[in-house]
């Protein structure tokens, strides 16, 4: 049941990402608030990166990648700010694809059938 409702909750925020593009429209603009993010995490870009990263890693746990319960929040941030300081190639593509890529790539998806 905890999966399907994930699964669900994933679905609504797919459903839902004509609004998030409007505010993430690629990969750049979030690197841009990464970027802010390293330099002053007090910052109000810094808590968009932030809210906006952790938000996809709570929607998406156990659904496309599997976040071990013992990795900060701070983990998190940096994974997903060296994938997009890594891949430059990549930054055109929409924000919640790489942050998904980003954590699927350290944080693999475990018991994919449950």
């Amino acid at each position: 049941m905890k999966n399907h409702r994930k699964v669900i909750i994933g679905i609504v925020v797919l459903l839902m990402t004509g609004t998030i593009h409007a505010t993430f429209q690629n990969g750049n603009k979030l690197y841009g608030f990464y970027q802010d993010y390293k330099k002053e995490s007090g910052s109000f870009n810094a808590g968009v990166y932030g809210g906006y990263v952790i938000g996809v890693a709570d929607a998406f746990d156990d659904v496309t990648f599997s976040i071990p319960s013992y990795a900060t929040q701070g983990q998190i941030l940096d994974v997903v700010g060296k994938y997009l300081e890594n891949h430059p190639e990549v930054r055109h593509n929409s924000a919640f694809i790489i942050v998904s890529d980003a954590l699927a790539k350290v944080f693999p998806l475990k018991n994919p059938n449950n």
